[in-house]
């Protein structure tokens, strides 16, 4: 990742110039047509407002400063123009008048030479036509040059001026008479109290951006011209005191770090070149491969780099410019290394150390690096942390981590060394150790370790929340629990770690005591795919189910065993509709499709359908049910079997019990496979002496005190 910093940092670096002002002139600006009522420039390869026939517009490329406007080294992006005007002897100065000229002034110059003095001013009268394209017009004169620059982002137009016999930098302009391809004036003379300077456009097709370079005039110095290469270090030496690049004019640059001393010198290791500032006050520097950076010899900093061996150095270039906080802590990149200054001293921080991703959070470092600890790392310690690196890893330790690792007793204490940075996720950030991790909200962290942790950050997320607490080991049979805002993790060494989640079961299980209740350890986390949205969760004791209303519904023992033997909520009972409900030494709970029945003396039994009903409607007096329903009887007709008799169920008779001494003649005539058939209604009281049951083809009666007559029919 920082190879990825350096290059993007490199590749800024280098299109700094284009952005800063070729974005500004050549990205979609396009010069507005000429109109003789306002003053724009006409586009390329029109006729220009000049009464001379021969005098036309083209692209953009300046002439050389003579006395007419000589072809220039078109730069890359722009037209080639045509031959210059035609020019007096090279050996012919001009005097400037006020005796009209051939060629008329732009209307976009007007102003600028009217405020100049116009033609008996010193620029005088224009010696050849005016020259319009892209974003820029312009034109010679007697006794200087006019350049017009439209700015497409606020539609503006700046006009500046070159005098060819007064100030410093016009004179030395056109002593270059075109060298080093300086061609367009992109400011007025400016002059501060270290001397005087002037920006130009200066082409250099070799660079394959916009550049541009500045005729510089120290006090007391004679005039020189600094290209495409040190305009390149003045642009980064402002960007990196965060001054802004303005796209033509004044540029501030000077007023911070003085005027430059002397043209760059490229004789520094490897090719690499040097700049200084204000009498050596700044020293800026461009390595080999492109990228920049400065300093104050003077400063602590500085003068430890300096002291160190600068860029021949195991530092290498710097990359940048010191970074210097409130505090007065600075940070400075190099190519090869970092010189940090914390509390007035200057720290070296090797590049195994600041390969660790989070490495600028920790500040200032207040030592050195110690390396050759166990597994080859290195650590040093800053302001607000400390990193450990190894030669493939760099972990970066800080903030809150930091403060609540120290207290727990750092690399000898429970959690030993840090093995991840941190991990910041929604409403809780987590960093993992050699042996558990430091988890929470804010500056609110507790330990999460073992097993706990493993499920908690299953998946690489803490799906469960910032935790409420350190881990307990008071629960039952030896287990361990731990509260997160989602809610709690269970382990044990029986059940193994589970989730029971606040949006599941957790309120649920809370009523059942937890682990010390009937359901003891979770078996599972919380599964969502029963049928019609349901879920489920599987604990020791039991079962919990949501309910057609999402409220949790426990099955457990004989009855959960019964579910359980149904295929649960995807069998024929479907899903759970009740608690489970016990009277005197019976138990029932009811599901969607039917009710199991439980006593100590009768299996779990499913009671349904038109047998139900009517056993329910019959006050349960047979008993509680013996046997589920068994549908084999003729003609597709069902009996279920209870503690004090039968029900039988005719398609097309409906249902009726038989017992006691009418059942045990029944039974001895088939049942509902002999001769009498179905029942067809339930006994019935014939007075004091007896009782009577009918069926399809007779009756049972029973005669006090026992005796049985069949009448058929």
């Amino acid at each position: 990742m920082r190879a990825t910093i350096i290059r993007g940092r490199r590749t800024a670096l280098r299109l700094l110039s284009a952005c800063a002002v070729g974005a500004a002139l050549w990205g979609g600006l396009t010069a507005p047509a000429t109109a003789t009522t306002t003053p724009t420039p006409p586009p390329p390869s029109t006729t220009a407002p000049a009464p001379n026939a021969a005098a036309t517009t083209d692209a953009a490329t300046a002439p050389a400063p003579t006395e007419t406007a000589p072809t220039a080294t078109a730069p890359p992006d722009t037209p080639t123009p045509p031959a210059a005007d035609p020019a007096p002897p090279a050996t012919v100065t001009p005097t400037p008048t006020s005796t009209p000229s051939a060629f008329e002034v732009h209307p976009q110059l007007q102003a600028r030479w009217a405020a100049e003095g116009g033609g008996a001013g010193p620029l005088g009268q224009p010696i050849g036509a005016a020259r319009c394209g892209g974003p820029y017009c312009y034109q010679s004169f007697q006794g200087g040059f006019l350049n017009a620059v439209h700015n497409s982002v606020d539609n503006t137009w700046q006009t500046f001026v070159v005098r060819k016999s007064s100030g410093v930098t016009g004179p030395k302009w056109y002593e270059l008479d075109g060298a080093a391809n300086f061609d367009l004036p992109l400011s007025d003379e400016v002059t501060l109290a270290g001397g005087s300077y002037q920006r130009f456009r200066a082409p250099d097709p070799s660079l394959g951006y916009l550049s541009f370079g500045y005729i510089i005039a120290p006090a007391g110095k004679a005039p020189y011209a600094a290209g495409p290469k040190e305009s390149r270090m003045i642009d980064i030496a402002a960007m990196h005191r965060g001054i802004y690049v303005p796209h033509t004019g004044p540029y501030p640059v000077f007023e911070v770090f003085g005027f430059p001393d002397a043209p760059a010198t490229c004789t520094l290791a490897g090719g690499g070149c040097e700049m200084t500032f204000g009498g050596g006050a700044w020293r800026f520097l461009t390595a080999p491969n492109s990228t920049v950076g400065g300093y104050q010899p003077a400063s602590p900093i500085g003068a430890a780099y300096v002291a160190r061996g600068a860029e021949q150095s195991a530092f290498g270039y710097p990359e940048g410019i010191p970074s210097c906080d409130a505090s007065g802590t600075c940070t400075w990149t190099m190519e090869k290394a970092d010189l940090h200054l914390t509390r007035g001293v200057v720290h070296a921080v090797p590049p195994v150390i600041r390969s660790a991703s989070r490495y600028g959070a920790v500040g200032g470092a207040v030592d050195e690096a110690v390396c050759g600890l166990p597994g080859d790392r290195c650590r040093q310690t800053f302001e607000r942390g400390v990193v450990y690196a190894s030669p493939t890893r760099g972990v970066s330790l800080a903030g809150g981590f930091y403060d609540k690792w120290r207290a727990l007793g750092g690399e000898a204490g429970p959690l030993g060394l840090p093995v991840d940075d941190w991990t910041n996720g929604i409403g809780v950030s987590w960093q993992r150790f050699e042996r558990g991790a430091l988890a929470g909200s804010g500056s609110t962290l507790f330990v999460v370790k073992g097993a706990i942790l493993g499920k908690y950050l299953e998946g690489g997320n803490a799906t469960m929340g910032a935790p409420l607490g350190d881990e307990v080991c008071t629960a039952p049979r030896g287990g361990c629990y731990q509260w997160f805002g989602s809610g709690l993790i269970w382990w044990s060494p029986a059940a193994g770690v589970h989730t029971v989640r606040n949006d599941g079961f957790r309120y649920r299980y809370e009523q059942e005591n937890w682990a010390w209740g009937a359901l003891g350890y979770p078996l599972e986390d919380i599964q969502c795919t029963a049928p019609k949205g349901g879920c489920y969760q599987k604990f020791q004791g039991g079962t919990l189910w949501t309910d057609l209303y999402g409220t949790g519904r426990m099955t457990r023992g004989a009855i959960g065993a019964k579910y359980a033997s149904t295929n649960y909520a995807w069998g024929r009972l479907g899903r759970v509709t009740s608690e489970e409900f016990c009277y005197g030494n019976a138990c029932y709970q009811y599901f969607e499709g039917g009710t199991i029945y439980w006593s100590p003396r009768t299996p779990a039994t499913i009671v349904k359908g038109a047998i139900g009903s009517t056993w329910l409607a019959d006050g349960k007096s047979t008993g509680l049910p013996t046997q589920d329903e068994q549908c084999t009887a003729p003609n597709g007709g069902c009996y279920q079997w209870f503690q004090n008799g039968v029900y039988w169920w005719n398609p097309n008779g409906g249902t009726f019990n038989v017992h006691d001494g009418i059942k045990a003649a029944y039974e001895r005539m088939g049942w509902a496979w002999g001769r009498l058939g179905y029942p067809t209604s339930n006994e019935y009281f014939l007075g004091w002496t007896g009782s009577r049951q009918d069926f399809q083809h007779g009756s049972i009666e029973w005669r006090y005190p026992g005796s049985i007559r069949i009448i058929w029919r």
